[in-house]
């Protein structure tokens, strides 16, 4: 994204960085961030800097591959 880029946020939309959509509306093989599990809740997955997940099905319901945990723990 550069100073001056538009974001748009709508049911859907262009498929550019930073617009924001229903997980729906994304194509499989898309990587996301910043996902919100619970409508009006907040962003609450996928959320550390450089972390993505992917759109792996649009059957049914969406289903998305989460990134993995590689911290000490």
């Amino acid at each position: 994204m550069n100073v001056g880029d538009i974001v748009i946020t709508d049911e859907k939309t262009p498929l550019e960085h930073g617009n924001r959509m229903k997980v729906a509306n994304i194509p499989t093989g898309l990587p996301v961030y910043n996902l919100e599990l619970i409508v009006g809740q907040g962003a609450s997955s996928i959320r550390a800097a450089g972390s993505k997940g992917t759109v792996i099905s649009q059957e049914g319901a969406a289903r998305l591959r989460l990134p993995r945990h590689t911290g000490d723990r």
